[in-house]
């Protein structure tokens, strides 16, 4: 037999508990009964939540990459064609 334990929080609260399970694929009630009997890893929050701003710091570098790529490539390509109507002229 099971029990309803109800906890009150503030609407933040809930998000950040509501990322958290997400976050380590738990749903809201198995990620608040894990951490409150101590089931979770100690710092299995923190590693989960350094992990996802990693990744968010790494996409945000990947696209920083791409874009200066781009600009970079554009570049060469107006060298070469101003390259080009130089040559065509001479």
């Amino acid at each position: 037999m099971t029990e309803r334990l109800v906890t009150m929080v503030k609407p933040s609260e809930l998000e950040q508990i509501k990322k958290r399970a997400q976050r380590v694929n738990l749903n809201t009630s198995d990620y608040m009964r894990k951490s409150a009997l101590g089931d979770l890893p100690p710092a299995f929050d923190l590693l989960a939540e350094e992990l996802a701003a990693s990744a968010a710091r790494a996409h945000k570098a990947i696209d920083a990459s791409l874009e200066a790529i781009k600009a970079s490539e554009a570049r060469l390509d107006a060298l070469e064609a101003a390259a080009g109507q130089r040559s065509a002229a001479v």
